[in-house]
């Protein structure tokens, strides 16, 4: 299991610690992602979304919401169940959403975390990283809302730390907005 792999591992048994629900994951599968897949991942995405429109700043600044809502199409799609998936992100030298603490309701007070899916290859759908990285002056405009598919090691410059998973610590941090 590689790096992503083993801290998905440790993701999930913190995720166990602290008392939320985390289905079994095996995150040892062979990679999942052809380009037919992400045509039909894009096809219930638009199915799902029935012509809403989300501004780049909505997209950006809203990662659990977006991916939350989006999950029930994104695993009908692929035919299995992703990880809703919590933590830091790296890019090139910076680190954004690093949380200090792992309380949701300091999470949701901060906003100091970024979340993803994951599928049991260990591949990454984020679909708002791109957005969120516009906002905070560190891409261009051009590379704005493309969402990001790939293996969540397979970019040197990418680092994805995942800390949390899973619907029921999404659905308790989400509560906290409303």
């Amino acid at each position: 299991m590689g790096g992503y792999g083993s801290a998905l591992k440790s993701a999930i048994d913190v995720t166990y610690s602290m008392g939320f629900e985390a289905p079994e994951f095996p995150a040892d599968w062979p990679p999942l992602l052809t380009d037919e897949l992400v045509g039909r991942i894009y096809a219930e995405m638009t199915e799902s979304l029935d012509g809403t429109e989300l501004s780049i700043e909505e997209i950006g600044l809203k990662c659990a919401p977006v991916h939350f809502a989006l999950k029930p199409a994104i695993d009908k799609a692929i035919g299995t169940a992703t990880l809703l998936t919590l933590g830091a992100v790296q890019y090139g030298d910076d680190v954004f959403f690093s949380p200090n603490s792992l309380d949701v309701d300091e999470l949701a007070h901060s906003g100091n975390y970024h979340v993803w899916l994951t599928l049991p290859s260990c591949e990454i759908i984020d679909l708002t990283l791109t957005s969120a990285l516009y906002l905070k002056k560190c891409l261009s405009s051009s590379a704005a809302g493309r969402p990001i598919i790939m293996h969540a090691d397979a970019n040197p410059q990418m680092h994805w730390a995942p800390l949390l998973v899973g619907d029921d610590m999404v659905q308790q941090l989400l509560s906290r907005f409303s």
